[in-house]
């Protein structure tokens, strides 16, 4: 029986985040629960020493995650970045061309995360990727003992939700031992588990589940059963009148299907921008599958941004999962 894997931050990471006086903290376009979470944590941990800490992400936060207050991180008269750190991101232009730009001026940059970087980017030694690890959140909180700085229940919240939101709740292949007993410090720490669970799993706008509704109708079951797939068009979206983050969440009930070995939601962003979201159950690689149009993750949740007309994208991603799923 192999032993746990060990979270273990590197000396030069933990060095710089104690010598850094003012640091500017980034995460991915189309931001989720663990790298918001990990900001959160992060955030009011360098704020408690005594730091002057921003969040500049390129869009903004989903209101579902509206309670990390990240809102407060905004940036004072004078503050000039001596440390950048870029979670849960480890290419550079899926920060969002704001912040790369905003990258330009800063001369050390900082990268946390737990994919395997098909570009990476960052100063040397401070580069710290860990892809055994389930989530950015759970290398957090390896980073803050390793630190030796208090974690306040907001902080464990915080982390808890990137936990959630990248086990999908404990229920993906990745949650393991080390997971379930760092969920156990965390809420041992002060998290509110019962809220951010309610938050991240049992809240959902009205116009959200009408969306929803229109989207399932469209549901299309290909691959002899093994795959299953729904598009949300930007005239489904107005129409709702939700938002694009109410679809968040749409891949993973296609995969609960019984039979369904990999499921696909493409949502029309623009003219010449739809954006696929793809989950496997079982030993579908969909990390690579989203490969050919440039996107990635991890092997049972990933995605990519596929610049081409709504229709020839939905038309693409079809003929490729009949293909590779049959």
């Amino acid at each position: 029986m192999s032993s746990l894997h060990q979270v273990t931050p590197p000396a030069e990471v933990l060095e710089a985040l104690k010598a850094a006086k003012n640091v500017v903290l980034f995460t991915h376009i189309n931001p989720d629960g663990d790298g918001l979470g990990a900001e959160g944590a992060l955030a009011e941990a360098l704020a408690a020493q005594g730091k002057r800490v921003v969040v500049q992400n390129t869009d903004p936060t989903p209101k579902t995650y509206a309670f990390l207050g990240l809102e407060k991180y905004k940036a004072p008269e004078g503050f000039v970045p001596d440390l950048a750190v870029a979670l849960d991101c480890p290419v550079l232009q899926r920060l969002g061309a704001p912040a790369v730009e905003s990258l330009k001026g800063i001369a050390k940059i900082m990268v946390i995360d737990h994919h395997v970087p098909k570009e990476p980017f960052g100063s040397a030694g401070l580069v710290w990727v860990d892809d055994k690890a389930a989530a950015t959140g759970q290398m957090m909180e390896a980073l803050l003992s390793a630190l030796g700085w208090a974690v306040t229940p907001t902080m464990a919240s915080a982390m808890y939700a990137a936990v959630v939101n990248d086990t999908g709740c404990f229920r993906h292949s990745n949650t393991d031992q080390a997971v379930f007993e760092l969920a156990s410090r965390l809420v041992k720490a002060g998290a509110d588990s019962k809220m951010v669970n309610r938050k991240l799993l049992d809240e959902r706008p009205l116009a959200g589940v009408k969306l929803w509704a229109t989207a399932l109708s469209g549901l299309k079951v290909i691959a002899g059963g093994k795959a299953a797939m729904v598009t949300v068009s930007a005239a489904q979206l107005a129409a709702s009148g939700a938002t694009w983050e109410d679809t968040d969440g749409l891949a993973e009930t296609l995969r609960s299907i019984e039979g369904v070995e990999v499921s696909a939601m493409l949502r029309e962003e623009g003219a010449l921008k739809a954006k696929l979201s793809m989950r496997s159950k079982y030993a579908f690689d969909v990390n690579a599958f989203a490969g050919q149009w440039g996107g990635g993750g991890h092997a049972k949740a990933a995605g990519a941004t596929m610049a081409m007309p709504f229709g020839e994208a939905v038309a693409a991603v079809q003929a490729a999962l009949e293909k590779a799923v049959s």
